[in-house]
């Protein structure tokens, strides 16, 4: 059997809240992949000391999926076990929320290496890693791979990451100064991405992080929240920005809410049917967060994405779709 079905899987694993005036929408899909090695978290309420601070991430797996369900499990509680985001608690500044997340993919790192799966079992998944903390104030971004996190305003798009391709240069000069080489712009001709959880065979014990041929070290980015600018956030895997350019990704969400849609769980059910039909191959998951001013610039009446499917379908089919199922893949471990 290859890497895919002769038919894609379509059903959805979905999952939508509101909290703290913002409104959230995950999907999955397992799509042409003979197996879902994607995980997702929506955690809407990250600490009950810390009023509105949420917790949202993708991770995208490679070679299993034990890695991003580990990850989906157990990062946000990383963060919070983090000395800084102690500190941050305290002090309310976000410099120390910015150390916290980066402190929390290397711990979950050094986590997972000890897990069983990779100790007896010889494990060799991997994953990336997009996370995101909005606090009332900002939007805390850390990335490790090549999934993606883009903020939509009225201003335009402003990507809060960047993805983590072997042949950037400064990836290039770190992977070849640990002994490795990029080629068919892979490391070592095999990992198509510079940067993940996971993928101990790529990572040297004698090497610190920052200088591993794939390291889980992240890129943090902060955005301020402008709650007269920013329409929504979106994290995905790259199943989504392989097929759509980060302004196009964003025009599909406006364009569903402009159809009637209200729910943002059909939403990111209905982003990751548009990659389908321009023939994504990959797994694909995606987190949209709605601010409040998305509805004053997009929300319109309508038939929403089920006008939508109906539409698309012949006469007497039905398109397959779980309407809304809860998801439980990569949700934290209370």
């Amino acid at each position: 059997m290859g890497s895919h079905l002769a038919k894609p899987i379509t059903e959805k694993e979905s999952y939508e809240s509101n909290a703290h005036g913002l409104n959230f929408g995950a999907a999955a899909m397992q799509g042409w992949r003979v197996e879902m090695e994607d995980a997702h978290t929506v955690i809407e309420t990250m600490d009950p000391e810390l009023e509105g601070h949420s917790f949202i991430a993708v991770y995208d797996g490679h070679g299993g999926q034990y890695s991003a369900i580990y990850a989906g499990k157990h990062m946000a509680d990383f963060v919070r076990r983090t000395v800084a985001y102690t500190e941050y608690k305290t002090t309310k500044d976000v410099a120390h929320l910015q150390t916290a997340i980066h402190s929390a993919f290397l711990n979950l790192d050094e986590s997972l290496k000890l897990q069983d799966e990779f100790v007896h079992k010889h494990d060799t998944s991997g994953c990336t890693a997009i996370c995101a903390i909005i606090t009332p104030s900002h939007v805390v971004v850390a990335n490790a791979g090549d999934s993606r996190a883009v903020m939509y305003t009225t201003k335009g798009t402003h990507q809060l990451s960047r993805d983590h391709k072997p042949y950037l240069e400064d990836e290039r000069k770190r992977i070849e100064s640990a002994g490795g080489m990029v080629s068919m712009q892979r490391v070592d001709g095999d990992l198509a991405l510079s940067r993940s959880l996971g993928d101990f065979q790529f990572k040297d014990r004698n090497l610190p992080p920052e200088r591993q041929k794939v390291t889980a070290v992240p890129e943090v980015q902060v955005h301020v929240r402008d709650s007269e600018k920013d329409l929504c956030l979106l994290l995905a895997c790259d199943g989504v920005w392989d097929v759509c350019e980060s302004a196009e990704a964003g025009r599909i969400v406006f364009d569903i809410l402009g159809d009637g849609e209200k729910r943002m769980a059909l939403v990111a059910e209905e982003l990751l049917d548009q990659c389908l039909l321009r023939y994504s191959k990959d797994n694909m998951s995606a987190v949209v967060v709605g601010f409040a001013k998305l509805w004053e610039e997009h929300g319109k009446e309508g038939e929403g994405v089920e006008g939508r499917r109906r539409r698309r379908q012949p006469a007497g089919e039905e398109e397959s779709n779980d309407g809304g199922k809860a998801s439980e893949r990569g949700k934290e471990e209370k």
